[in-house]
């Protein structure tokens, strides 16, 4: 479990995660922003499979694949008698199993909030800042790299702010509403992440585990 300003990032419990996955991933305008897969409905089952189950996930227990949650305090919640483990996820974020090339050192990050009532409030910015410190100070990854829809112009510009550079555009990759969209290609390499965290000043509480 870490710890940031106002986040806590704790593993994936069935339990707590499964329903609001469940609900997530039957919103449309959340799976159009996710993926270019076919919009048909999922049920329980197959997002058990998806996030849960060991032999089909797509993650590796060797990468951090962890739920977001607000600490109870910089929520308004301060009398909160959860434990951290036990608060509601709002969001995801992991370094993806079947992109992950160790010889060359380079992850492929995926990011998600859930609802939209918890979307431009800055945490998908604290999440990824912070997977990118724990990515290339923990893990000695050298890049990380993502995809983003060109329709996508919120999430594209904060990539963008956070330090990921433009490296390609595939062109018409994704139909969407009846208009073809270009797919880009973004990455960010760890000299650079030093760079920004010396001319940013950028702090992210010390990854603590608990």
């Amino acid at each position: 479990m870490f710890y940031t300003e106002r986040l806590v990032l704790r593993p994936y419990d069935e339990s707590l995660d499964l329903e609001s996955l469940w609900k997530a991933s039957n919103d449309v305008e959340y799976r159009t922003m996710l993926g270019s897969n076919s919009l048909l409905p999922w049920t329980k089952d197959e997002v058990k499979k998806k996030f849960f189950s060991s032999t089909e996930s797509v993650y590796n227990p060797m990468l951090p694949a962890l739920a977001i949650c607000v600490r109870p305090e910089s929520n308004g919640e301060a009398d909160s008698d959860k434990h951290p483990l036990e608060l509601p996820a709002i969001g995801h974020i992991v370094l993806l199993a079947g992109k992950y090339d160790p010889k060359n050192r380079s992850a492929f990050l995926g990011v998600g909030i859930l609802d939209a009532k918890n979307r431009g409030k800055g945490y998908g910015r604290e999440a990824i800042t912070f997977m990118l410190e724990y990515g290339f100070m923990e893990l000695n990854v050298h890049r990380i790299e993502l995809i983003v829809y060109s329709f996508n112009k919120s999430a594209a510009g904060l990539y963008r702010s956070i330090g990921f550079v433009d490296e390609g555009v595939a062109r018409k990759t994704y139909f969407k509403s009846g208009v073809w969209h270009d797919t880009i290609n973004m990455a960010i390499l760890e000299e650079e992440w030093w760079e920004i965290r010396k001319t940013n000043k950028v702090r992210v509480m010390p990854a603590h585990l608990q």
